[in-house]
């Protein structure tokens, strides 16, 4: 397994710029643009490099906030990640990943695409080249995992979470790490910890209400798909930024099933959920199954067996919930 990034190293950070105030020596701030702020993590001893970016408005403004912020960042890992590694390393031609790119850039969200024709407008590259960019981890990631413990597992009682990116090859990527705070001009403000450009592929992230949603691949299960289902990288945004308790966001999740097999971890200050999340519908270990400490990977396994779902669940895997 890859080095655990712990989530909870960021969560005060997050949390007091979700709700617009600064957290002494956790964030520096490096520049700013017609409302936005693009921070670094730091401490008091002056380090840290994660950079955080504060963004508010419509989707179109925060794109053309995010693209000016990061216009050297984004043009630095086109050149990297792009470029130099899946093209000039890995094998890939130009035309192969532009094709997948598109693709992937059709079924975005409306907010998305406004987002990234807000970005075109001032970050210095074409829309292309954003596409690759927002595609270029798609490759690299072949699943992940979780870890979330409270209770009597934490001093003093704190839920801690943590989440893996299983990725190869990790260092390549590990300094494009960032966390994205969107303020749209309705619902709830979302953080997105995440690479830099993946403007459609949410993967982990929570909202000012505290909630937490992390996303495995559950493929190992079943390669079974259903575009006429949730996406789940779309629901992590779109739940966020509209369910406020842990009862809502359940019933989001419960209400349908989602285009391939998947693995979501949620969680609140109180307490952390697992779901088995397919195109079949929704398997929901409840707060019964725990006693503080949960843990997902793939696959999965602990499925009652009277589900009657058309998921293939055929073996064990790496899924604890103690």
């Amino acid at each position: 397994m890859n080095k655990l990034l712990s989530v909870t190293i960021l969560f005060t950070t997050i949390l007091s710029t979700l709700v617009g105030c600064s957290s002494g020596n956790d964030l520096r701030p490096l520049s700013a643009y017609d409302g936005a702020v693009l921070y670094t993590t730091t401490t008091s001893e002056g380090n840290g490099h994660i950079k955080v970016i504060k963004l508010q408005g419509s989707f179109t403004d925060m794109g053309r906030q995010y693209g000016h912020l990061l216009k050297d960042n984004l043009a630095a890992y086109y050149q990297d990640i792009v470029l130099n590694y899946l093209i000039a390393e890995k094998g890939h031609t130009y035309n192969e990943l532009l094709t997948s790119a598109v693709a992937s850039y059709s079924t975005a969200m409306q907010e998305t695409q406004d987002f990234m024709q807000g970005a075109v407008e001032t970050s210095g590259l074409t829309l292309a080249q954003l596409q690759l960019i927002n595609a270029s981890m798609v490759s690299a990631i072949y699943g992940c995992s979780a870890v979330a413990a409270w209770g009597e597992h934490t001093s003093d009682g704190p839920l801690v979470i943590g989440r893996n990116w299983d990725m190869v090859p990790l260092d390549r990527f590990k300094d494009y790490m960032m966390v994205v705070v969107y303020n749209p001009s309705t619902g709830n403000s979302v953080a997105d910890i995440n690479y830099i450009g993946q403007f459609q592929f949410f993967q982990s992230a929570m909202n000012d209400k505290g909630l937490w949603i992390d996303l495995q691949n559950g493929s190992m299960m079943s390669s079974a798909t259903d575009d006429t289902k949730q996406d789940a990288n779309k629901a992590i945004l779109q739940f966020l930024m509209s369910d406020s308790t842990m009862d809502e966001l359940n019933t989001s999740f419960m209400a349908n099933g989602a285009d391939a097999s998947f693995i979501m971890t949620v969680a609140d200050p109180n307490v952390a959920y697992s779901y088995f999340w397919c195109t079949q519908g929704t398997y929901k270990f409840t707060e019964s199954d725990q006693s503080g400490l949960l843990s997902t990977s793939k696959p999965f396994c602990g499925i009652p067996r009277d589900m009657d779902y058309q998921c293939s669940v055929s073996r064990p895997g790496n899924t604890g919930l103690y």
